[in-house]
């Protein structure tokens, strides 16, 4: 890996290092817009009474994808912090006496060795899996490249996540009576 190489993967991980930060951010984001949700739901009467409907609806569809928006965020958060914990792992285990002794022997081409791993998998995830091994054997960033795109979809995630949960709000607000 040359010094460019290390460089990009350094400052990559200590943005990545920040997604377990959105997760948590988006749990409370996720339990207010529920609690919401459910408070409009169980006071459905009295809210009908001073809320007009159409805009009630809109609302709630609304704050229902807010809340699919939120929980892709949080997955994401999970995936990512899992993975850059495992690269880690990986790294720290493999840069041993033992784990280069494992490394040198290894016995497989590449090709057999991302068979061999993928094969328990189920389709579609044994094809992702050899995919992925196969195209990262060429490229020593390609797991931190993924999770850099990965931290990207989070982030747009979230984003859509709270501006839908505003344009739920908003319309609540317009549509009182």
């Amino acid at each position: 890996m040359n010094s460019e190489e290390v460089f990009k993967k350094f400052l990559w991980r200590q943005l990545l290092s920040s997604g377990e930060s959105y997760g948590n951010f988006t749990n409370w984001t996720i339990t207010g817009i529920a609690a919401i949700f459910a408070l409009i739901i169980s006071n459905l009467n009295a809210v009908t009474s001073i809320i007009d409907s159409s805009a009630l609806k809109t609302s709630l569809i609304v704050l229902v994808f807010s809340l699919l928006f939120g929980v892709a965020t949080r997955l994401y958060s999970v995936a990512l912090t899992t993975g850059l914990r495992l690269i880690l792992e990986m790294e720290n285990r493999l840069n041993t006496p033992e784990g280069l002794q494992v490394l040198d022997g290894i016995e497989s081409d590449m090709e057999g060795l991302a068979s061999g791993l993928a094969q328990p998998f189920l389709w579609p995830l044994s094809y992702w899996l050899r995919k992925a091994m196969l195209s990262g054997a060429n490229d020593n960033l390609k797991a931190d490249k993924n999770l850099v795109r990965m931290f990207c979809i989070q982030l747009y995630c979230n984003l859509i996540h709270i501006f839908l949960a505003a344009v739920a709000l908003t319309s609540l607000a317009l549509g009182v009576k």
